[in-house]
C-alpha cells in the first residue's frame, strides 16, 4: 500500500516509526483490527457561545447512516445552495480504493441515485480516491483526488458532476507528469472555481528525481487546461518522504490563486507554505512565504492543510506545527500581501503525545461575523485520536466552551463547511470494530438574535415596529411588559403598533433552540395619568429624583443625567397614590419594588456600576396592584472621572487679553471657573479675559472646571501681564 503513501489529504509523519499516519490508518483497517465510520456532524454556530443540539427532523433521532465498503478514508466536504451537504473519499473494497461521492439532502436523506462511484478500472495499486469537493454558485460539483494508472502509478483526477450526480461531457480529466518510480505518482487535494466557471487544483505530483513538487492546474469549464499551465513550486530539497505538497486552495475577488500546504527545509523537515499566483499562473511578488515554527527533531516540521477566505481578503490556515514532543493544531492569518497578522499564530496542544499522533488541524471554515472554525484530530489520554472543533475570533482569541469534542471513539481526518444559515457540517472517519458505515448527525443552529424597526428611542407619535430575524424557519415571540419572552409568549405575525412608553423584548425560536435576547425600549410622551389627565412630555410624568447622600438632590430629565456616587437613591411623591407600588426597571429588567407612604412618597435605593450607561424606567401601581403609570426610560451613568484640563504651567498676556486652556471628558463638562487676583469668577467657554485694570506683573490664576456629574479638576499657572 506504498502507493497510497501522503496522497490522502492530511498525511503526518509518525515520529515513532518515520512511517505517513496514513499509512499506519489504511493498513490497520485493510488488517481487520478496524473499519472505519464516515460520519458527518451538522454543528451550530452562534455570535456567543455554540449551542449544540440535535436535531431530531434529521434522519432518525438525528443521524442517518449508510454501508460502504471494506474501510472508508475522508477527503473532503462542502455545501450547495439548498441545504445538501456533500461528501467525497476512498471507499475500500477488497483491497483497492474506489472514488466515492455522497449528497444528503436538508433532511438527512441520502440524495437518489446517490453515492455515486468513480472506478478508473486499474486495481493493483490502490485504485482511486476523492480528496477534496467543491461546488460552485451552479450547484456544480467538482472532486479531486488520485486514480490509479495503468501503469500501476496514480494520477491526478479532476471530475465535475451536476447537482443529480451525472458526470458533465468531457470529464474526468486526469494529469500525469509521467514519474512512478519513488510511489508517489501525482494528486490532487484542493479544488476551487471562479466566477468564471474556470476550475483550479492544487496537490502534488512526482518529479523526475523521485522527489515531490507542488502543483497547480487551471482548467476551463469543459475541463480544458489552460496555457501556460500546470505550475509547479518545487523548494530545492527532496529528502524521501519529503519535498513540496499543496493542500488547500482558495480564491480573492480579484481570482488570485492561493495555495497553502508544506515546503521541505534545508533540515530535511517540513515548513508551512503560502504561495500566491494570479488568474495566469504568474507567482505574485514576496511569494511563497513560508513558517518554521523552530521544531524539526522528529522531521514532522509544519504543513498547512486547509486554508479559507474572510471577506476583508484575509486569509487563515490550519494544520500543525511541531513541537517538543510531537505536534499542535496551528492557526495562521495572513493578509492579501502575505503579511502574518498581529498576536498570530494560535496553537492549541491537548497535552496528550504517548500515542505518537499529537493534534493536527484538518478542516477550517469562516462563519458570516468572521469566526473561524477548524476540525481536526486531537490525541486522547489512551493514545488515540478523536475529532474536535475548535472556534475562534478574527482576532485569535478561542472562544469559551472550546474544544468541542465529537465523540464515536476512535476517529481521523475531519472537514468542515458552513452553508449560507452558518450551519455547521462536520465530516470524519470514525473507527469501530465490524464493518464500515457512514453516519451523518445534524445539529441545528441557534436563531440569531431578532432586530426592531424602528429601533427604541424617544418618539413624538405612535409607532410600528416591525420585528425580522435572518435564520430561515425561526419565529419570533415577543413581550410588552418587560418580562423575557418564552415559547409560549405571543407568536409575532405582523407590525406592533406601539402608543405608549414600554419595553418590547423579543426572542426567535426554532425546534428546541432560542436566540438571545432582543430589549428595545420606547419612549412616546402620551399616557393617563391617575387624574385621566393626558400627559405630552416628560415633565408631565411623576418622575422621581435621585438623591446621593444626604444632602444632594439630581432631577431626571430626558436626556441623559450624570451623578459621582454609586450608593443612590430615586425618590419621588405621586399624589393621590397613597399605600401603592413602585417598581424600577433598568434596561427593561425589573431591580427593586417599593412602596409609597399615605402621602403617596417614596424611595429606593439602586446601586449602579460605575461608568456605565443604564436606562431607568418606573411603572406606579395603586394599592389594588392595577398599572397606573408607566414613565419614560431615563438615561443615568454613574460617572467618577474628573475633568482633563490642559493648561500652560507660565502665561504671558495683556490687559484685555485672554488665557485659554482645553478640557476634556468621558461625557461632559458643565462648566468652568477661575481665580484671578483673590477673586473668583464663572466663565462662559474655555477662556478668561484680563481685566483692564490688572496690574501689570505676576499673578497666580486657578482654572477648575466641573462636569456633569459635579466631578471638578483645577490646574493653576503663573501668568506676566503686561
Amino acid at each position: 500500500m506504498d502507493q497510497y503513501k501522503n496522497k490522502q489529504p492530511y498525511p503526518k509523519l509518525n515520529r515513532k516509526n518515520k512511517k505517513t499516519m496514513n499509512e499506519r490508518k489504511i493498513k490497520t483497517l485493510i488488517g481487520g483490527l478496524f473499519c472505519s465510520l464516515f460520519t458527518i456532524f451538522f454543528l451550530n454556530l452562534s455570535s456567543a457561545s455554540a449551542v449544540y443540539t440535535l436535531d431530531d427532523n434529521f434522519g432518525t433521532n438525528g443521524r442517518v447512516s449508510y454501508d460502504a465498503g471494506d474501510a472508508d478514508i475522508l477527503g473532503g466536504s462542502a455545501t450547495d445552495s439548498q441545504g445538501n451537504v456533500y461528501v467525497t473519499g476512498i471507499r475500500l473494497d477488497s483491497f483497492s480504493g474506489r472514488l466515492v461521492l455522497l449528497k444528503y439532502n436538508s433532511s438527512g436523506n441520502l440524495a437518489s441515485g446517490f453515492p455515486k462511484i468513480y472506478d478508473g478500472g486499474h486495481h493493483t495499486a490502490g485504485g482511486d480516491g476523492g480528496y477534496a469537493v467543491y461546488v460552485d454558485s451552479s450547484d456544480n460539483v467538482y472532486v479531486t483526488g488520485i486514480t490509479e494508472n495503468g501503469g500501476g502509478g496514480a494520477d491526478l483526477i479532476l471530475l465535475k458532476y451536476d447537482s443529480s450526480g451525472n458526470v458533465t461531457s468531457g470529464f474526468p480529466k486526469t494529469y500525469d507528469s509521467g514519474n512512478e518510480g519513488a510511489g508517489y505518482g501525482d494528486a490532487g487535494k484542493g479544488v476551487t472555481v471562479d466566477s468564471s466557471g474556470n476550475i483550479y487544483v492544487s496537490g502534488s505530483m512526482e518529479n523526475a528525481s523521485g522527489g515531490r513538487d507542488l502543483i497547480l492546474l487551471k482548467y476551463n469549464s469543459s475541463g480544458t487546461l489552460a496555457a501556460g499551465f500546470p505550475k509547479f513550486y518545487n523548494s530545492g530539497n527532496q529528502s524521501p518522504d519529503g519535498g513540496d505538497s499543496g493542500f488547500g486552495i482558495t480564491l480573492d475577488t480579484d481570482n488570485n490563486i492561493y495555495i497553502t500546504g508544506f515546503s521541505e527545509n534545508a533540515s530535511n523537515s517540513k515548513d508551512i507554505i503560502l504561495l500566491k499566483y494570479d488568474s495566469s499562473g504568474n507567482l505574485a511578488s514576496g511569494f511563497p512565504k513560508t513558517y518554521d515554527g523552530g521544531h524539526n527533531a522528529w522531521g514532522l516540521g509544519d504543513a498547512g492543510y486547509n486554508i479559507s477566505r474572510d471577506s476583508a481578503e484575509n486569509f487563515y490556515i490550519t494544520g500543525y506545527t511541531e513541537t517538543v514532543p510531537g505536534e499542535d493544531i496551528i492557526l495562521l492569518k495572513y493578509d492579501s500581501s502575505g503579511n502574518l497578522a498581529s498576536g498570530f499564530p494560535k496553537t492549541y496542544d491537548s497535552g496528550n503525545e504517548a500515542g505518537g499522533y499529537g493534534d493536527v488541524g484538518t478542516g477550517i471554515a469562516l462563519d458570516s461575523n468572521g469566526n473561524v472554525y477548524i476540525s481536526g484530530d486531537s490525541e486522547n489520554a489512551s493514545g488515540d485520536t478523536n475529532t474536535i472543533f475548535l472556534k475562534y475570533s478574527s482576532s485569535g482569541d478561542l472562544a469559551s466552551g472550546y474544544p468541542i469534542n465529537v465523540g464515536n471513539g476512535i476517529s481521523v481526518d475531519s472537514d468542515i463547511a458552513i452553508d449560507q444559515n452558518d450551519n455547521l457540517y462536520a465530516v470524519n472517519t470514525a473507527m469501530s470494530p465490524g464493518h464500515s458505515i457512514f453516519y451523518a448527525s445534524r445539529y441545528i443552529v441557534e436563531p440569531q438574535t431578532p432586530a426592531a424597526s424602528p429601533a427604541g428611542g424617544s418618539y413624538s407619535s405612535s409607532q410600528t415596529i416591525s420585528l425580522s430575524c435572518s435564520t430561515a424557519d425561526a419565529v419570533i415571540r415577543y413581550t410588552l411588559d418587560g418580562s423575557t419572552p418564552t415559547a409560549s409568549s405571543t407568536l409575532y405575525s405582523s407590525p406592533i403598533s406601539v402608543s405608549q412608553s414600554l419595553t418590547l423584548k423579543a426572542k426567535a425560536f426554532k425546534s428546541q433552540l432560542s436566540s438571545g435576547l432582543m430589549t428595545e425600549n420606547y419612549v412616546i410622551p402620551t399616557n393617563t395619568n391617575t387624574n385621566n389627565e393626558v400627559a405630552n412630555d416628560v415633565n408631565s410624568y411623576h418622575t422621581p429624583s435621585v438623591a446621593v447622600g444626604s444632602k444632594k438632590i439630581y432631577p431626571l430629565s430626558g436626556s441623559l443625567t450624570s451623578v459621582n456616587k454609586i450608593n443612590i437613591a430615586f425618590k419621588g411623591t405621586f399624589s393621590g397614590l397613597s399605600k401603592g407600588k413602585v417598581q424600577v426597571f433598568r434596561d427593561g429588567t425589573l431591580i427593586k419594588t417599593g412602596k409609597t407612604n399615605k402621602a403617596g412618597e417614596w424611595r429606593i435605593k439602586v446601586h449602579p456600576k460605575r461608568n456605565v450607561l443604564n436606562s431607568y424606567q418606573f411603572k406606579y401601581f395603586n394599592s389594588n396592584n392595577q398599572l397606573v403609570e408607566t414613565t419614560p426610560s431615563y438615561q443615568l451613568i454613574v460617572d467618577k472621572m474628573k475633568p482633563v484640563i490642559n493648561l500652560g504651567k507660565k502665561i504671558n498676556s495683556t490687559r484685555g487679553g485672554a488665557v485659554t486652556w482645553q478640557v476634556t471628558d468621558n461625557n461632559a463638562v458643565d462648566y468652568c471657573t477661575v481665580s484671578f487676583r483673590g477673586k473668583r469668577y464663572a466663565v462662559s467657554g474655555n477662556s478668561f479675559t484680563i481685566s483692564e485694570t490688572a496690574p501689570p506683573g505676576l499673578s497666580n490664576l486657578r482654572v477648575t472646571c466641573y462636569d456633569e456629574a459635579k466631578n471638578s479638576s483645577s490646574k493653576k499657572a503663573e501668568v506676566r501681564v503686561e
